[in-house]
């Protein structure tokens, strides 16, 4: 009986720890869930987008303003706490430099 007991008190710490850490590897923090897709431009609302148009014309040259579709995705990346890849989309799709674009999502 003893043999069975140390077997046991031996064993059953590390099998609970193996799985601990499996179920962490497979469902812990930090997975992507199925909910969030960035493909598609997210929907935001009229008046948000109108201030961040009225933004971004303050700051930058006409030519340089960026479409509604670029200011709601760059809203979106905002939400998520994505600051790189919105300066990263505002410098693609507008031309912007490093300095003016971090500016602007900032202030968005």
């Amino acid at each position: 009986m003893n043999t069975a007991l140390g077997l046991c008190l031996m064993l059953v710490p590390v099998i609970v720890i193996i799985a601990s850490a499996v179920a962490f590897r497979f469902a812990g923090p930090g997975r992507k869930s199925a909910s969030t897709s960035s493909s598609a431009s997210p929907r935001m609302s009229q008046a948000r987008l109108d201030v961040a148009r009225s933004v971004a014309a303050g700051m930058l040259a006409p030519r340089e303003a960026p479409d509604d579709e670029t200011l709601s995705s760059v809203l979106a990346l905002k939400d998520q706490r994505k600051p790189a890849h919105g300066v990263k989309l505002l410098r693609d799709r507008t031309g912007l430099g490093l300095s003016e674009a971090k500016r602007l999502f900032d202030r968005l």
